[in-house]
């Protein structure tokens, strides 16, 4: 039967920052640790709010001098137009501040290469690098025991030093950079306790017609250029970093060596964010990122490659929001070192990692205590959660390839710092949790385009539904959601869809609880039966559906052929009947990582899918591809919105044409008609190709129940 014919049958007849006190350092400092050579001379800055000090001196206003203060610092203006009659940029009101409140900002502006070890605070002020672009033109910060804060811009900005990998093209990049030339050098002081509060400044444009970039600077640490961070000679100094967008940012290579840094950020912890070719390392260290103070926000963001060879990592995305502890558009590795990453979004690690990796997709979100045990219960591995997350990763340098358990809750003693257990002397009482299904080595995260008239490769999960005759599906009529506002500066992104009073949104669909296209698509089930040994080898690193419910839902039978068949007649979610038209196609979506639900107890199967969750489906089914073009609609201009990328592929590549010439609609209900000519569109090659070109009866918002069995549809065809 014409798959196109039958799809639109099926759906038209269904249708904490505290004071310190000033630390003069002496002028002299050697280190053997770190890889960044500070010089024997050093320039040491003191500040306060009432004087700073440069070697013990009065600070000169003079901009000839090596160090000199201002209160020109660069910020989003209270203004939308210049003099000129242009426009000045894309801030909203929230990004936006008062001349007033930006004058009362001190710049330390450091000018000339060099060591310049910082101590003391500053309630409004900014520590500013402009040097130069020559290699003799690198500047290292000691950071030690300052206290600055910064409410209109970033905090510590290198704004012009030497870049060490100018020539690097999206053509000759690879995850493996050098950094140790970097001209921008941070030092943590062995002993002192750091705090870098800071802001970001929106999208403005040159003064000219064509509105091109003059400033955009998101994180509150921020570099233009790659970025060294080291501690001292013990390695024990911290950095705690706070931040009202993005925590801590570079344009093209971050490496981190040593030093113990806490961020907290509204938006991702880490960005470095040079499609194609940026990289962030960590080689030595410890990293602990919560990006959950806003609406959205990934753990570590690369948009390039990340690669973890040693230390401590613990990077948990926004609880809120579909985003991953550890993303990255090129690839994320793990050779080494302590990994816990956790979000509701899953980016796959590599499997030419050096160090094995566990990574669970979890049919209920946890906040609790998580512990894994090796074959005879001996923990080996335990994090207490403090939010509630879906996809979970974590690496050690002891996990080996055998039998895991995994246990949740419980009652735990040993060493913990910031949740994670490095030393465990007991353990009692946990719940034991089981998987429905282990992943093969290839794919994991992505799920691979259809090929050769197949679609995604799935194991059968029984057949489509039966749908009596005159039965229709539930109409939600031809209103449309109000797209949620956006926060922020234009930059920062509008929350996926659902997101009320603090509470977990309905995310961009296929990305909610327990499954998603930022989660394990591409996981073959190697084991339908529920289990509840852990095998962990080089080709089995990922198990889905891990769950303390009694493994009696989802059981498998062998048939005398050999074949597989899974039988299901109840789902997880209160709103959906096992009686219901609906009932397997949404078992079949969310056992298979394609859907979750709104909650961890309802599906709401009547609700509408926006046009932007639907692209971003596809796009993840396509495996998320480079985007190098943008898109000419005026609603998706939002860099940083989760669908951006999405969007533009989907333009590109000519799937959507959107509801205008310039508008893509983004906020309104897709049509179960767009949705099916949208997936013939993209199913170039498959099924969908060789079809007429029929129209769909329905032009009512599609519903979640609809988009579940149109899935299901798809990928068994």
């Amino acid at each position: 039967m014409n798959l196109k014919k039958f799809l639109y049958g099926l759906l038209s007849a269904t249708l904490v920052v505290s004071s310190v006190t000033p630390v003069f350092a002496a002028e002299t400092v050697t280190t053997t640790s770190s890889q960044i050579q500070i010089s024997s001379e050093e320039v040491t800055i003191s500040l306060s709010d009432t004087s700073i000090l440069v070697n013990g001196e009065s600070a000169s206003t003079d901009n000839n001098d090596a160090v000199y203060t201002s209160h020109d610092i660069i910020y989003y203006e209270d203004k939308d137009t210049y003099d000129s009659g242009n426009a000045y940029g894309e801030g909203t009101a929230e990004d936006k501040h008062s001349s007033e409140e930006a004058l009362k900002h001190t710049v330390v502006n450091i000018t000339k290469p060099g060591t310049y070890r910082i101590s003391g605070q500053l309630s409004y002020g900014q520590i500013f690098v402009n040097v130069g672009k020559d290699e003799a033109d690198k500047v290292t910060l000691i950071l030690d025991n300052v206290d600055i804060n910064c409410s209109v811009a970033p905090a510590v900005f290198f704004y012009q030093v030497y870049e060490c990998d100018a020539d690097a093209t999206v053509e000759t990049a690879t995850n493996q950079v050098d950094t140790s030339n970097a001209g921008a050098r941070v030092i943590i002081a062995d002993d002192s306790v750091n705090h870098v509060t800071g802001s970001y400044v929106a999208r403005i444009y040159k003064d000219t017609t064509e509105q091109k970039k003059l400033h955009k600077y998101d994180g509150a640490f921020y570099s233009r250029m790659s970025m060294e961070i080291d501690g001292e000679t013990k390695g024990i100094g911290v950095l705690n970093i706070t931040s009202d967008n993005e925590g801590l940012d570079t344009e093209l290579h971050l490496t981190i060596n040593g030093g113990k840094i806490n961020i907290q950020s509204s938006d991702d912890g880490i960005n470095v964010n040079e499609d194609g070719i940026s990289v962030f390392t960590m080689n030595d260290g410890y990293l602990n990122i919560y990006a959950g103070n806003g609406s959205e926000g990934d753990g570590i963001d690369s948009n390039g490659w990340n690669v973890i060879n040693g230390g401590t990592v613990i990077s948990l995305a926004n609880p809120k929001s579909m985003d991953g502890g550890i993303d990255s558009d090129m690839g994320s590795t793990i050779n080494g070192g302590t990994v816990i990453g956790a979000g509701n979004m899953y980016d796959p690690l590599e499997d030419d990692s050096k160090q094995l990796f566990m990574f669970l997709q979890l049919a209920e979100k946890t906040d609790q205590l998580l512990v894994v045990t090796d074959e005879k219960d001996n923990p080996v591995f335990a994090y207490d959660f403090p939010n509630d997350y879906t996809y979970i990763s974590f690496s050690t340098p002891t996990l080996t390839e055998g039998t895991y358990h995994v246990y949740k809750g419980g009652t735990i003693k040993g060493t913990e710092t910031d949740g994670f257990y490095s030393t465990i002397t007991s353990y009692l009482e946990g719940t034991k949790l089981h998987h429905g299904g282990t992943s093969t080595n290839q794919n994991m995260g992505m799920m691979t385009p259809p090929q050769d008239g197949n679609g995604p490769s799935f194991s059968t999960d029984g057949t489509p539904p039966e749908i009596p005759d005159n039965t229709q599906m539930p109409n939600q009529g031809q209103s449309q959601p109000t797209p949620p506002e956006g926060i922020g500066n234009g930059e920062r992104p509008t929350p996926p869809e659902g997101m009320t009073n603090g509470e977990p949104p309905t995310p961009p669909e296929g990305m909610a609880n327990g499954g998603g296209f930022g989660g394990p698509q591409g996981m073959q089930s190697s084991s339908e039966t529920e289990n509840y040994d852990f095998v962990l080898s080089a080709s089995n690193k990922g198990f889905t559906n891990v769950s303390s419910t009694t493994a009696t839902g989802n059981t498998a039978s062998t048939t005398p052929s050999g074949t597989t068949t899974n039988t299901v007649s109840t789902t997880s979610f209160s709103d959906v009947k096992g009686d219901s038209w609906y009932a397997l196609a949404v078992t079949f979506c969310k056992n298979k990582g394609l859907m979750g639900g709104t909650s961890s107890t309802t599906f709401s199967p009547s609700a509408p899918v926006t046009r932007e969750m639907f692209a971003t489906i596809l796009y993840r089914l396509a495996g998320s591809p480079n985007v190098t073009t943008s898109t000419s609609f005026t609603d998706v201009k939002n860099e940083s919105a989760y669908y951006y990328k999405a969007v533009s592929w989907a333009n590109q590549s000519g799937i959507t044409k959107g509801i205008s010439s310039n508008a893509f609609g983004v906020g309104q209900s897709i049509t179960v008609q767009d949705a099916v000519v949208m997936l013939e569109r993209y199913g170039k090659g498959g099924d969908l190709t060789q079809v007429e070109n029929v129209s769909s009866t329905s032009t009512s918002p599609a519903t979640r129940a609809q988009i579940a069995a149109l899935l299901m549809q798809y990928c068994n065809n």
